[in-house]
């Protein structure tokens, strides 16, 4: 098919429309039907071509736009390089400069920083000074130029000592005023300490038999700071900080005894609970725990006690809780972040154990002991003021107060529990 041009497509609709002669043949309707067509063709070529001129014309625009910027950032870069090489220069000086200097004294070197400010008085100095101040100030800026590019260059070859940490303090102590004390008392049944003794002189026995056994906490001497006493014989010791108070009360059964006969004091005890014993552990036999200590490797020396929690029936249970007491606090601790016992091929579990709370024998009040008690005694089976020692036998009475069924002592129980569930804030 030949091609058609606008000119020839004005032509052929003039030569249409202008036709009045005979009716036209089928053969000339199609012949203009496909001439309609072509006419139609062109047009859209004709769009086309506007389209695609269009986006020639963006794409000239965008790369033109492209070709500036990357002019624009290789002048950047030839900048960059004129001035990466100025500096390296200036730095190669500042270090034949530095090399010159060292050969100096080190107070020319000093001097060499200070400006001149000597001013003279003459008036045709002055106007020589301001004629010539372009090339003073000229020379002045190569001058401070130089001495700080040495200075720098100075600082940087000076070799960085790292500065020495804080000191870590030695205890816990926030106000110089407040100090830490600890209250020791005797085994009952001992007469009570330092009798018809005042309290400075209790200080200075007590003080001397710490210098006798070294008594030292980061090694720094122990001593009392003062004593107050109470008239159930408990002592009261006062100590410049805590270390020295948890030295004073771990090692309590120590030295007591040291600063007067009848201060006789128990060690401190740390009970681990044992889950899941044998029922025919005999806690009475030192074979038993002969045993237990040598399959643990735990010293026979670092057992100081050991009990049934509750004494298991063996017709009745194979298993019981035995609580055992450690004077190592260490060893406690270790035991129970373990949790792990052997014996006699079972597995034994360990955990931290939770005493009940204190019950008074004097007034059978759950919450202190009766050696600070100050009420009035009470009968543990009949209630009335009376010691046990004076109660006549009666049989209505079904428990004592002592006992586990006591409803009293269960509510207390259950109140102790709830306490210890609940989270510490």
């Amino acid at each position: 098919m030949c091609p058609v041009n606008e000119t020839s497509n004005f032509m052929i609709e003039d030569s249409i429309g202008d036709y009045d002669g005979e009716p036209i043949h089928e053969d000339n309707d199609e012949m203009v039907n496909l001439l309609k067509s072509l006419n139609k063709n062109v047009e859209e070529n004709n769009k086309n071509n506007a389209k695609t001129q269009a986006i020639t014309n963006k794409l000239l625009a965008a790369y033109e736009k492209m070709s500036h910027r990357i002019d624009s950032v290789l002048m950047r870069m030839e900048m960059l390089e004129k001035k990466v090489a100025h500096q390296e220069k200036s730095i190669d000086n500042n270090i034949n400069h530095n090399k010159e200097k060292n050969n100096k004294a080190p107070r020319d070197f000093i001097k060499s920083f200070i400006p001149n400010k000597k001013h003279s008085g003459n008036t045709n100095e002055n106007a020589h000074n301001t004629v010539n101040k372009p090339q003073d100030d000229q020379i002045s800026n190569e001058k401070q130029s130089k001495q700080a590019g040495s200075y720098i260059n100075a600082l940087q070859t000076t070799p960085r000592v790292p500065h020495p940490l804080p000191a870590i303090p030695k205890f816990n102590k926030t106000n110089r005023f407040k100090l830490a004390y600890v209250t020791l008392r005797s085994k009952i049944g001992h007469p009570k300490p330092f009798e018809n003794l005042s309290a400075l002189s209790v200080q200075t026995k007590i003080n001397q038999v710490l210098k006798d056994v070294n008594a030292k906490v980061y090694d720094e001497s122990i001593f009392v700071s003062a004593v107050v006493k109470f008239t159930n014989g408990t002592i009261k010791l006062c100590a410049k900080n805590k270390a020295s108070v948890r030295w004073l009360l771990e090692n309590k059964h120590k030295w007591t005894h040291l600063a007067d006969p009848t201060f006789v004091t128990s060690p401190n005890l740390y009970h681990v609970i044992i889950h899941s014993c044998p029922a025919f552990f005999d806690i009475s036999d030192e074979t038993d725990i002969l045993e237990l200590c040598e399959q643990n490797d735990i010293g026979r020396e670092e057992i100081k006690k050991v009990r049934w929690l509750k004494t298991p029936n063996i017709e009745e249970k194979d298993f019981g809780s035995l609580v055992i007491s450690f004077e190592n606090r260490n060893l406690a601790y270790d035991i129970v972040k373990g949790g792990d016992l052997l014996f006699k091929g079972n597995l034994l579990r360990a955990a931290r154990y939770q005493p009940g709370p204190s019950q008074c024998y004097n007034c059978l009040h759950i919450g202190h002991l009766a050696l600070t008690c100050k009420n009035k005694p009470m009968c543990i089976k009949c209630g009335e003021e009376h010691t046990l020692k004076e109660y006549d036998a009666d049989l209505k009475y079904c428990h004592s107060a002592y006992s586990s069924y006591c409803p009293i002592k269960q509510a207390e129980l259950n109140s102790f529990k709830n306490n210890l569930s609940q989270p510490s804030q």
